[in-house]
């Protein structure tokens, strides 16, 4: 087993002695590796700023805060085969509490029109926005936090440009 480190670094002491003697512009005295700085792999998600602007006033035009626009890059998701890029609406507050009553109301088979109508007009709207990505492969989802003490989140609404993951479902208009 000793005789396994003294080779490994044997070896290690050749290497870094060819490697110096490579360079004649070095001072002979000392050798300096350098080891290149990581690259950063950075994703500009500016061309989704604009849409994202639309969404801030789509769901929170009175700037109550209750609403958070961001983008998540390479996301993989059971609904959809292929990684992407997500725009994500994430409903807090009172916003969240009417979304998560209304869609466990509507899992239930016990929504009012209101609850239901509430449901399918924002799953509509992401829809329409989804229609506006710039880039075939971004989806558009709107989230809540399932418990206030969790990091779950449920997805009440997941659009692609060209068709809705979650389906949109029916207006109760009497």
């Amino acid at each position: 087993m000793k005789k396994r480190f003294y080779v490994a670094g044997l070896f290690l002491v050749l290497l870094s002695l060819s490697a110096c003697s490579k360079h004649a512009d070095l001072d002979k005295n000392s050798c300096v590796f350098t080891i290149p700085a990581k690259e950063t792999n950075e994703v500009d998600n500016s061309k989704y700023n604009e849409l994202m602007e639309e969404i801030k006033l789509q769901f929170d035009s009175g700037s109550s805060g209750q609403v958070e626009v961001k983008v998540e890059n390479n996301v993989s998701r059971e609904e959809i085969p292929n990684r992407h890029d997500e725009i994500k609406v994430l409903f807090t507050g009172e916003l969240r509490d009417k979304m998560k009553t209304s869609l466990d109301a509507l899992d239930a088979d016990k929504a009012t029109r209101e609850e239901n109508n509430l449901v399918t007009v924002t799953r509509l709207k992401i829809g329409e926005l989804a229609q506006k990505l710039p880039v075939e492969t971004t989806a558009i989802s709107l989230e809540y936090l399932n418990d206030l003490s969790s990091d779950y989140y449920v997805t009440a609404a997941l659009s692609l440009p060209d068709k809705d993951v979650i389906p949109i479902g029916k207006l109760i208009l009497e």
